[in-house]
């Protein structure tokens, strides 16, 4: 392709993907437009993370900015895609979620078509932690809505422990959660389960060791 739109959620996902994507088009811009990170100093830390990064790599990008009125626009993407039950169709992936990729990515895709872009990706694909299937599915759709640009339906995921190693190696700031509110509670959570989790393990192991002795 000519000219791809990369979507791009944060600097180490980017790391994951970019290289890989390069090789698949002339030209890349890489989009940040993520209006559900929260709170602001959240979205500003992140945002310039990935400027600075893209800059060192000498790399075209352009931010959107995350409180721009597109309702009409978003309504008209919304009475076209599927009237699919998707909570039947995707049962692991949150309304919320869904929501967020159909936003983001519909977002990127008219973009791209006002910028002459033929092509569209994001770097949400190297995530083990984001679904992916949700992922591809708001893609396709907003390639049904913008059939100019073509939606790379991409899985990065083998590259997310080398893009963080990476990232960490850069100094980048590397975030603990997805981007909403929501989501930062879901990953305290499971964050203090994994800590309830391993204290119990080495509780039980001790008494193992105890009762052999």
């Amino acid at each position: 392709m000519k000219h791809l739109a990369l979507h791009t959620c944060c600097a180490p996902c980017l790391i994951g993907v970019y290289d890989e994507l390069a090789a698949q088009a002339d030209h890349i811009t890489c989009v940040f437009y993520n209006p559900n990170i929260a709170p602001e100093d959240e979205y500003t830390r992140r945002r310039d993370t990935f400027v600075e990064y893209v800059q060192s790599r000498n790399i075209d990008y352009v931010e959107i900015d995350p409180h721009d009125d597109w309702t009409e626009e978003f309504g008209q993407f919304l009475e076209l895609s599927s009237d699919e039950d998707d909570t039947t169709r995707l049962p692991e992936c949150s309304v919320r979620c869904r929501a967020c990729y159909r936003l983001r990515l519909a977002r990127v895709g008219q973009w791209a078509i006002h910028n002459g872009c033929d092509g569209l990706a994001t770097t949400l694909t190297v995530s083990p932690w984001q679904n992916i299937d949700a992922i591809h599915y708001a893609g396709a759709e907003v390639e049904l809505w913008c059939p100019e640009v073509k939606f790379v339906a991409s899985d990065f995921r083998d590259n997310y422990r080398m893009a963080q190693n990476k990232a960490t190696a850069q100094g980048l700031y590397r975030q603990n959660y997805c981007g909403c509110l929501s989501s930062a509670v879901e990953a305290q959570e499971q964050r203090d389960a994994r800590k309830l989790q391993r204290a119990a393990d080495k509780a039980a192991r001790k008494n193992a060791a105890h009762d052999h002795s």
